[in-house]
């Protein structure tokens, strides 16, 4: 393999893609579209596929790209802080309007209470909070966790397993259409009122958008990159963690941001049927009592709960690196 500089003084390129079957995939072979015109063509030895000397010595845009794409990354950063400043005062400007709307009309406090109310008993009860809040969370990172697991293994079977894909799939498509609060009275019956049936709730409303997601991702590769492959006498683990793998990660995090804020509906709804602690419990307490700002509170901590989660999501999502390519 070549890696020495051309004699027109541009720099090389860096590397040479992995091997499979002793044959080194060159760049050039393999992104005719990116490395231009100057590319030498395939020639096949027997069944491996050998691409030869990659020259791209007179093709700057190679590079010019590679820093365009740095430079978006940049650029990527302070329109992050852009946004977040957005949503930030977006979010103020909203509890103003809320607060000059109580402070011009009748209505009882009761029944819609000022945001200075709902931040006064947000300090008054933090500490009961953030009791609650622990439980919840726990329940639900248990919940969307358990679906992560179970979802891409269900899912690799379906992509690979003929009977899961023709039996079984269509029953889990039924199942997702029952109401998962019916299921919520039996959960408790079979689990009992501690964190296990809450637990199993939010497992069960978050597992179908990640199954979903893993075979879309396995199954929605590029025929002509498997057939590359398969020319080059790579065995189906090498396909799946070569191609497949890498392929349905975008896929895998994006049913990751859907299902884990159904994760947190799903605890607060194990825990509106029947639950001892819980930010779901406390929201039915504080409104048996009319103390209708402690519930907004609770709502509040909810809210940025779930968000705190899907930001943790965010920043995972960061080193999936080739999505934007």
């Amino acid at each position: 393999m070549s890696g020495g500089g051309s004699a027109g003084g541009n720099p090389p390129f860096p590397v040479a893609l992995p091997t499979l079957a002793g044959t080194a995939i060159r760049p050039c072979a393999t992104r005719p579209d990116l490395l231009g015109p100057r590319r030498t063509s395939a020639r096949v030895k027997g069944s491996m596929l050998d691409t030869g000397e990659c020259r791209c010595n007179s093709n700057p845009h190679v590079f010019e790209n590679l820093a365009s794409m740095d430079g978006v990354g940049r650029s990527g950063g302070s329109s992050t802080k852009r946004d977040t400043v957005s949503a930030v005062g977006f979010s103020l400007a909203l509890l103003g309007l809320w607060e000059l709307l109580m402070q011009v009309t009748t209505i009882p406090r009761y029944i819609l209470p000022s945001p200075i109310d709902m931040f006064r008993e947000l300090f008054r009860s933090f500490p009961i909070l953030l009791q609650n809040m622990w439980v919840t969370l726990y329940e639900t990172v248990a919940g969307f966790l358990l679906g992560v697991v179970l979802g891409v293994v269900l899912g690799i079977g379906i992509v690979y397993v003929r009977l899961l894909r023709t039996g079984f799939y269509p029953l889990l498509v039924g199942f997702q259409s029952v109401p998962k609060v019916a299921i919520a009275p039996l959960l408790v019956v079979w689990f009992g009122y501690g964190l296990l049936s809450k637990i199993a709730m939010s497992f069960l409303i978050a597992f179908f958008p990640l199954v979903v997601a893993t075979v879309s991702g396995l199954s929605d590769v590029h025929l002509g990159l498997l057939e590359l492959f398969r020319a080059m006498s790579a065995s189906e683990r090498q396909i799946f963690w070569k191609v497949r793998v890498p392929h349905a990660l975008p896929y895998l995090l994006d049913g990751c941001k859907i299902s884990l804020p159904l994760a947190v509906i799903g605890a607060i709804i194990g825990e509106f049927v029947g639950a001892n602690a819980g930010l779901g419990n406390l929201i039915l307490l504080s409104g048996s009592t009319l103390n209708t700002p402690l519930t907004f509170a609770t709502l509040l901590v909810v809210t940025v709960m779930s968000i705190a989660l899907f930001g943790l999501l965010v920043i995972l999502e960061k080193f999936v690196w080739w999505r934007a390519l």
